[in-house]
């Protein structure tokens, strides 16, 4: 994507931006996959796949993750912090 006055912004499609944030596993990144595949339902078998392929099993992956995601959504909402995907 060009940018005003030169030069080029890389992005990924959506697809790879899912990819990227399960290999990444963090919580923040498993709250953001969760987050998009509600506003993209569609993708939602390939993330499973995804998941499958890079962790063993989703359940696999959110194990351990899945508290640290719930601290991180309490603090966020301690914070008066809501979130909502732009489109």
């Amino acid at each position: 994507m060009p940018i005003p006055g030169g030069g080029e912004l890389r992005v990924v499609d959506l697809p790879d931006l899912l990819r990227l944030k399960l290999r990444a596993g963090a919580a923040r990144d498993l709250w953001d996959v969760a987050v998009l595949l509600k506003k993209h339902p569609s993708l939602r078998d390939d993330a499973r796949r995804w998941a499958k392929r890079q962790h063993g099993s989703p359940s696999s992956m959110l194990g351990s993750k899945t508290r640290a995601s719930e601290n991180l959504l309490q603090r966020e909402r301690g914070k008066g912090k809501s979130y909502r995907v732009i489109h």
